[in-house]
């Protein structure tokens, strides 16, 4: 768990990774990562008793990489951080540069999403993104089974650089629970996508 710690946590956590060590003494500490996070996997519940190992494999230690939607994408007994790095960073989103209309922004310009600072966040988070040209933006946060939260922008607005701050509540104004969330920049004819983390 140091190796992963050290490896792979400390590079990719400001991006929304989350690391969890698990063992068959730990179900308070599995209790309290879920009712933080919101997250439930099978590899984590699927049986009372114990936990779920894909495949029916053991022993312990089993590293596992699992996407936003649940989905086990790495699975094996030995630390290959190569290989998990090269997963991670395939399903981490990335920052989708537009050009934007000619004329309309500053020379060599791109309309680009940031990470969020700071993450982890309680109770608000900043998020800026850049506009290559003004035009119709759309910047909104999402649970991670894509339901829509809060709608921070939805209007015309200038080329250059913008911040817009979360709060950690939905729409209609109250706190949502601790978890990943996903925040989605629409402009300049591109989508950009990131993750976050809030802990309450």
């Amino acid at each position: 768990m140091v190796d992963i710690e050290s490896g792979l946590w400390q590079t990719y956590r400001d991006q929304g990774v989350l690391v969890f060590g698990a063992n068959r003494e730990s179900e308070p500490v599995l209790r309290d990562f879920i009712d933080q996070t919101g997250i439930t996997f099978p590899v984590l519940t699927d049986e009372p008793s114990g936990y779920y190992l894909l495949g029916g494999l053991s022993p312990y230690p089993r590293d596992y990489i699992i996407d936003a939607e649940g989905i086990v994408q790495y699975a094996d007994t030995e630390y290959r951080p190569t290989e998990m790095s090269a997963i991670i960073e395939r399903l981490l989103p990335t920052t989708v540069e537009g050009s934007g209309e000619p004329g309309g922004g500053a020379p060599g310009a791109s309309t680009s999403l940031a990470q969020n600072a700071p993450n982890l966040f309680n109770p608000s988070t900043l998020i800026r993104f850049e506009l290559a040209s003004p035009g119709p933006v759309e910047l909104a946060v999402f649970d991670v089974r894509g339901h829509r939260i809060r709608t921070l922008v939805s209007d015309l607005m200038p080329a250059g650089s913008h911040a817009l701050r979360w709060d950690g509540n939905d729409d209609s104004g109250r706190p949502v629970a601790s978890g990943v969330f996903l925040y989605r920049l629409e402009a300049d004819g591109t989508k950009s996508l990131r993750r976050m983390l809030l802990v309450r």
